[in-house]
């Protein structure tokens, strides 16, 4: 007889134990058209679309794609070339200039209007996507963080405006987080990104280098960016590549700005040229503690001009000094 109590206390503990993660498990999110697919997207660039607004549709993108579960295969394309890919069916969904009218023998359905002329497009027979799509930007335009999301990439810095805030632009962040790692100072970080970008991650080189840091395709895949464009895999691949030219360069140098400059030119003309230059003054028993002893000796470098390279640590520099003046530190401030 004494066992049926304990029975029903077992019962009623086993009971509890099934409810909690019952009553804690957060409810399911509602499935759209674009759940589970693999969409293919093209975002157009050019003059119309001002500021930093690619970016920020890219980032726009890959938010709503983590939203409704699906994956996101991104590109850039010049404003003209996006009609034969939806036409065709090698897109799915494109951001295009909500400001001109498309070619009437194409039928398109177009989300609200988004910052910088864009609007999101796809087919008129994709109309449920549409309307998947202007229901998540609905809610992403009424949130508590949209202004402010919009407004760092449609004011980004420029050494030209000082004193337009106390952010660079959208990724600050992501310079913090990536120069933490590589002991840097994320400022100078992003003083690098501004000279290779400008912050405009849709920009390409005639070399083909792409991305916020500008890294050639062969580069970014060496140092972990499996896709170059995404501004997180570029400034983490990039100070992948600072701290491992650091340690090849400059361990043996006392010289904080010495070490900077060295990892910079190193990064414009790649670390051979400037590991050829400490071999030249080494070779000629110059004394290279200072920036200025390697500036001397690069002409003594076979094949190697280094004009061009000079003036990108020059103004990498200058931009370093600025920001750090529009957003000082504690260790910037006198008596710190």
């Amino acid at each position: 007889m004494k066992a049926r109590p304990l029975l029903r206390y077992l019962i009623a503990t086993v009971l509890v134990l099934v409810a909690i993660p019952i009553i804690h498990r957060k409810p399911p999110v509602s499935a759209t058209p674009f759940t589970g697919s693999h969409t293919r997207v093209l975002i157009c660039t050019g003059k119309e679309f001002p500021r930093l607004s690619c970016g920020y549709v890219y980032d726009l993108v890959r938010r709503f794609s983590a939203d409704a579960r699906f994956s996101a295969d991104i590109a850039f394309v010049p404003d003209s070339s996006w009609v034969d890919s939806l036409r065709t069916g090698a897109a799915d969904l494109v951001a295009i200039d909500g400001t001109r009218q498309p070619d009437d023998s194409l039928q398109l359905a177009v989300s609200v209007p988004l910052p910088g002329n864009y609007v999101l497009a796809v087919p008129a027979s994709d109309i449920a996507r549409m309307q998947a799509i202007n229901r998540y930007l609905h809610r992403e335009q009424s949130g508590k963080a949209y202004r402010t999301t919009v407004q760092r990439y449609m004011r980004p810095y420029s050494p030209t405006r000082p004193g337009q805030g106390t952010y660079l632009g959208p990724y600050d962040d992501i310079f913090r987080q990536e120069a933490d790692k590589i002991g840097w100072d994320w400022r100078l970080l992003a003083s690098v990104a501004y000279k290779e970008s400008r912050f405009h991650i849709e920009n390409q080189s005639r070399k083909g280098a792409v991305g916020l840091m500008q890294l050639l395709p062969e580069t970014a895949a060496r140092f972990g960016a499996t896709n170059p464009i995404d501004p997180q895999q570029s400034v983490a691949a990039a100070a992948t590549y600072l701290a491992y030219i650091e340690k090849l360069l400059v361990r043996r140098h006392e010289d904080i700005q010495l070490e900077h400059a060295l990892v910079l030119a190193s990064y414009n003309a790649g670390e051979g040229q400037i590991l050829r230059c400490l071999q030249t003054i080494d070779s000629l028993h110059v004394s290279a503690s200072v920036w200025e002893s390697v500036i001397q000796a690069i002409p003594s470098v076979e094949g190697f001009k280094g004009k061009e390279t000079v003036a990108y640590v020059k103004e990498v520099m200058d931009l370093y000094e600025d920001i750090k003046r529009f957003l000082p530190s504690s260790q910037d401030l006198p008596g710190q």
